[in-house]
């Protein structure tokens, strides 16, 4: 049991450490595309998309136009602060690693508590 217990916990482990290293690559990425203008092109070149033919009946059409805007004002917002995210990347990257390790340390007492609980819990069920 204590096994498939600390199984389970290296398999969430590695989850949380991919998306940790995921998110942190991202932020680069997200950076470095608004401090070229690149995202902003991709957002002027998104704004002239037609609406898909095959759209569900159940989605009103001026919902998604009105979703299509609010994501170009974001990307539009997140252009301006572009001389600001430089700096930003320098510290962000590493506060997403921090994040990291304060959650795997929280995931690590669940699973020694865990482990205790599992413990306890054999020892009170009489041997058949």
């Amino acid at each position: 049991m204590k096994i498939l217990m600390w199984s389970l916990w290296a398999v969430l482990a590695m989850l949380w450490t991919g998306l940790a290293a995921l998110v942190a690559q991202a932020t680069h990425w997200i950076a470095n595309g608004l401090a070229s203008g690149q995202i902003k092109d991709v957002a002027s070149g998104a704004a002239q998309w037609p609406r898909p033919d095959g759209l569900p009946a159940w989605i009103d059409p001026q919902w998604m136009d009105m979703a299509q805007a609010a994501a170009i004002a974001a990307v539009k917002f997140l252009t301006d602060l572009s001389p600001y995210l430089s700096s930003m990347v320098s510290w962000l990257a590493p506060l997403v690693w921090v994040v990291w390790g304060f959650g795997l340390l929280f995931m690590l007492g669940l699973g020694g508590g865990a482990h205790w609980l599992i413990g306890r819990w054999l020892r009170s069920t009489p041997a058949v």
